[in-house]
């Protein structure tokens, strides 16, 4: 197999493992100086997945990104079929936003 064709089987592989991560129970507070969102990634396929990144975008009232923020909800460990795991991102608080937007913007097959 040539390096397309492994670049071309590793994407397709991610992009498996990204349909089959939900996120769920997510949520956003204010404490002082810094914005969260927390919530949790539950795993709904039949193969693990490892190095989950959850990204958050906290916009505007016109709907402008003020600000991002990323965590890995999952590191090197593995996200078990059926599993969930946790994750908080923290953000310094800005005035001017005014909701957010999140996404699981990675993964790798576990």
């Amino acid at each position: 197999m040539n390096w397309r064709s492994q670049q071309a089987a590793r994407t397709e592989r991610e992009e498996s493992v990204l349909s089959n991560l939900n996120l769920e129970n997510v949520k956003g507070r204010i404490e002082e100086t810094y914005v969260y969102c927390e919530g949790t990634v539950r795993n709904s396929g039949t193969v693990g997945a490892s190095f989950v990144k959850v990204q958050v975008e906290w916009l505007d009232s016109s709907g402008a990104v003020v600000d991002t923020g990323e965590t890995y909800a999952v590191g090197a460990e593995t996200l078990r079929p059926g599993g969930a795991k946790s994750f908080e991102i923290m953000t310094r608080r800005n005035p001017r936003m005014k909701r957010y937007q999140y996404k699981i913007v990675g993964a790798r097959t576990g």
